[in-house]
């Protein structure tokens, strides 16, 4: 009673921009009422449907470009379709299920490129990326100052992180050294030297947002490793070098409103990064109080922030032009 399993018509032609279309025939039914209504229906690579196009009397459909992304962008590097086949005309009959599903492999993905340059007053850098299943981007970085540079990605899934120079070589890598599953590293770069940051994730069936920041900080081994701050701690001193901003981790044991104040003899600029989000610090998701320059009066940062309990964010401390100004600076949390 179903129809035949569907074939990829343009296969040669299928690419990450060009959709497949699929060929069918109807089969089913009887001679005076045969299947006359169909739908494609795909599946993960878990097996779990993730789209189900409109019923068509056509024995041949392509996937539009919002479709095929919904396929490209789904869990696995593979994908089974199906064919459901159903007659219209009264008496009703279907939809049956085609009794042979197709697996295929998706169009491999295109690695992704980014030109990033890091000014000397650069305080917080930060990129986000929406990768397919086993794909990954490269940040081709230049420094326009050297020192010490935190490099780190947020968000909630498995992360890996390379680092190489301008001829490729590998200088370091990562993987769960960062918040939770997400990778942490800091190098010591050259001013104007170029370098490529790769970033994919480690299961390569996975897919969806990483976020990348870059800060001029001191190196850690680990997101542990910077200094731990609690609701019972009122204030904190650090000194800020020139070209170097001071990170902290800010978290509390019940949900709670917190201002963080800056106090320096010069201008000063302060973040608050939520650890597991891959939302731009801009966006509507984290505004309002994510960074601030002169809120607090006197040039000073001031934010004041509803912290959900146990998540360890990222405080970024900051003169508002780190290549000129350095000095003493506490942070109070009220």
């Amino acid at each position: 009673m179903a129809a035949t399993a569907p074939c990829i018509n343009n296969a040669p032609r299928v690419s990450q921009t060009v959709p497949p279309n699929f060929v069918w025939t109807e089969q089913g039914g009887s001679e005076e009422y045969p299947n006359n209504s169909f739908a494609l229906i795909f599946y993960n690579s878990l097996g779990q449907e993730i789209l189900r196009t409109p019923f068509t009397t056509s024995f041949e459909y392509t996937l539009t470009p919002s479709e095929w992304n919904s396929v490209l962008y789904s869990y696995g590097t593979t994908y089974t379709v199906a064919v459901a086949a159903m007659q219209t005309d009264p008496p009703i009959t279907g939809a049956y299920i085609s009794a042979q599903s197709v697996v295929y492999t998706k169009p491999a993905p295109s690695t992704l490129s980014q030109t990033v340059s890091v000014a000397t007053n650069n305080r917080y850098t930060e990129q986000i990326a929406n990768l397919q299943p086993g794909q990954y981007i490269e940040y081709n970085i230049t420094f326009a100052s050297e020192g010490t540079k935190l490099m780190q990605t947020f968000g909630s899934k498995d992360v890996k992180m390379y680092l190489y120079d301008e001829n490729d070589v590998l200088l370091d890598w990562d993987d769960d050294s960062g918040y939770g599953m997400n990778a942490l590293l800091s190098y010591d770069v050259v001013e104007d030297a170029i370098y490529t940051v790769r970033i994919f994730f480690y299961n390569g069936n996975e897919f969806g947002e990483v976020k990348f920041a870059i800060m001029p900080a001191a190196s850690y081994s680990t997101y542990e490793a910077i200094h731990g701050c609690s609701e019972d701690v009122i204030e904190h001193g650090t000194a800020l070098s020139q070209n170097e901003v001071k990170v902290l981790r800010y978290y509390v044991s019940e949900t709670a409103t917190v201002t963080f104040t800056l106090d320096a003899d010069f201008d000063t600029f302060l973040y608050i990064i939520n650890p597991r989000s891959t939302a731009p610090i801009s966006s509507s998701e984290y505004q309002p109080s994510t960074y601030d320059d002169d809120s607090g009066g006197n040039l000073q940062a001031r934010i004041t922030k509803t912290l959900d309990p146990g998540v360890p964010y990222l405080v970024v401390l900051s003169a508002y032009n780190p290549s000129t100004q350095s000095g003493l600076c506490y942070i109070t949390f009220e």
